[in-house]
């Protein structure tokens, strides 16, 4: 079954290729991977091993319900163009939003 994240409540992650250098650096494992999940983030801090995100963590950007949806668009043509994540993998993860899958008809 698919995670179901509200959009009012989803924190995306994700560690861009260029930001690790190295086996040993902090966000090795979780280099080329995004994550949606729900704000605050759990307990166990997992999100600490992201090297960026963007969300309801950014209370200013995400406070509009009538631009959510729209900086959702924007913030995966930033992951996948001025990041470089792989465009599939940014939506399979973006796919845990309820409004995204509408918006793309899925």
């Amino acid at each position: 079954m698919m995670q179901s994240i509200p959009l009012e409540k989803a924190m995306i992650l994700w560690t861009r290729p260029s930001v690790v250098d190295g086996p040993s650096s902090r966000f090795a494992a979780t280099e080329g991977q995004v994550k949606v999940v729900e704000h605050p983030p759990e307990a166990n801090g997992m999100y600490r091993h992201f090297a960026s995100s963007y969300g309801a963590c950014d209370f200013e950007d995400w406070r509009d319900p009538e631009e959510r949806l729209l900086r959702l668009m924007i913030a995966f043509n930033t992951l996948t163009v001025r990041d470089g994540m792989d465009p599939k993998v940014t939506h399979e993860a973006f796919l845990a939003i309820p409004e995204y899958r509408e918006a793309m008809d899925i």
